[in-house]
């Protein structure tokens, strides 16, 4: 039941850190960000985004990827149990930053799209 709960848990939370960066509900920075308007708010999130999610993202999955698709190939048991399922986490791994990257690009096209539109 633990493995269980542990591949689950790894699956969720790949899942519920990019939605709520998406909803723009994920803890970040908020005191620094009121203080600046909305276009530099863009800017600054397009720069993160540009410069910390996505080349991190991208590196875990290189650095990753093979160990993850390995796991599946073989679909890795947990270690202590021998219970199925441990490639489950390896590849909620990879689909964090699969996600992550995505929404980086997403963050990056909203910034270029309309940059002078101050609604944001």
């Amino acid at each position: 039941a633990n493995d269980l709960g542990q591949w689950l848990f790894a699956l969720f939370i790949a899942i519920a850190l990019t939605a709520a960066s998406r909803a723009g509900t994920h803890l970040r920075a908020d005191f620094f960000a009121r203080s600046l308007g909305a276009r530099t708010r863009r800017w600054v999130a397009a720069a993160g985004a540009a410069f910390i999610a996505l080349p991190w993202s991208i590196f875990v999955m290189m650095v990753y990827g093979r160990d993850a698709w390995r796991s599946l190939l073989v679909l890795e048991r947990f270690p202590e149990t021998n219970n199925p399922g441990y490639f489950f986490i390896k590849l909620a791994v990879i689909a964090l930053a699969a996600l992550v990257a995505a929404q980086a690009l997403v963050d990056l096209s909203a910034a270029v799209r309309d940059p002078e539109d101050e609604s944001a």
